[in-house]
């Protein structure tokens, strides 16, 4: 099984589960459904004003064959977030958690076997009000867990290339950037789609406010590692809080590495490239894991790399984990047994 950016996501397991909000009478029963397309009305306000917000989280095969959720709870709490942020009624951790779980126990079957792949959970809610008055939260909303099988986002390759993108913004403080908004990544469709046409695989974002400070991919954090640490740019209010990145802190933690977590000036990191300081590049996230960086390029610079351990090493880790085949971190994974339906 190989998944690329261009191709995952497009097979869904045959099942799915919804959860409706009525302004009336708040939040109903989980409903486990054949997977199947939405009936909206074409005024629904999800189509119009965007609101609504997603997550995205996987589940492994254990060691003993079991199924686990990765930091499913971590995901909740930041569904939360985004759902507040937006003016979304807050569905319970637990209701959150125990709906992937109903939707997990259903597509066993369909979670490859260990090391070769996971079964990606795509949650999300919209806004189902048939009104185009703009008055405020809508009065009904439709929360959703699909899923579909993936293996490495980026298996067509050992490291990815990026461009620094200059021209645009993703989010400025005090916006959106922080939370898993749907309307985040229209506006970096565009870069995308001109840097693929370049032959890069993701785009770099820099800060709205001085164009000159490093933020992160369009669906990714990013990490530097120097000789005696490893930086990554500190969560402004404008960065995503990823759980991949908060994971992978940990793990650099784990092994006695310091971390900083500072404001990056693009041109010190380049600077640093050249004088033979910064040693390697990775970026993080749910999909793409810890995937490491060939070349980043900005302008007349380019930035090339052809060190590679430190990301091998933690993605070795992470993945020893995700399967239980290291009893470190057991609190990050939410077993199958867990359900209680």
């Amino acid at each position: 099984m190989k998944n690329t950016p261009s191709d995952f996501g497009l097979t869904m397991t045959p099942h799915m589960v919804t959860i409706d909000w009525h302004e009336a009478n708040g939040w109903g029963d989980i409903h486990l459904q054949k997977y199947h397309d939405l009936s909206l009305a074409p005024h629904s306000q999800c189509f119009h004003y965007a609101q609504g917000v997603f997550e995205g989280l996987k589940a492994f095969r254990q060691a003993n064959n079991d199924a686990a959720l990765f930091r499913a709870y971590d995901h909740a709490r930041r569904f939360q977030s985004s759902c507040e942020r937006l003016a979304i009624p807050v569905l319970g951790e637990d209701v959150f958690v125990d709906a992937l779980l109903t939707l997990l126990k259903v597509n066993l079957q369909y979670l490859p076997d260990i090391r070769e792949g996971t079964l990606y959970f795509r949650p999300f809610i919209i806004a189902t009000e048939p009104s185009l008055g703009f008055y405020g939260r809508a009065k009904s909303f439709k929360f959703i867990v699909i899923a579909c099988p993936m293996s490495n986002y980026f298996s067509s390759t050992n490291a990815i290339n990026i461009m620094v993108e200059s021209n645009y913004s993703r989010s400025a403080k005090g916006g959106t950037g922080a939370v898993k908004a749907i309307g985040n990544y229209a506006g970096t469709i565009l870069s995308q789609q001109q840097a693929k046409e370049q032959n890069y695989h993701q785009v770099l974002w820099l800060d709205a406010n001085h164009n000159k400070y490093i933020e992160e991919l369009s669906s990714s954090n990013i990490f530097f590692v120097y000789k005696d640490k490893v930086i990554t740019p500190r969560l402004s209010g404008s960065i995503l809080p990823g759980i991949t990145r908060d994971t992978t802190i940990s793990l650099i933690q784990q092994n006695n590495i310091t971390v900083e977590e500072s404001s990056i000036e693009l041109q010190q990191l380049i600077n640093d490239w050249y004088n033979g300081n910064l040693l390697e590049v990775f970026v993080t996230g749910t999909t793409a894991g810890i995937t490491s960086v060939k070349k980043i390029d900005h302008l007349q610079h380019s930035l090339n790399f052809e060190q590679y351990l430190t990301a091998q090493t933690l993605a070795q880790k992470l993945s020893d984990i995700q399967i239980s085949k290291t009893q470190n971190n057991q609190s990050w994974l939410t077993n199958l047994n867990c359900h209680k339906k």
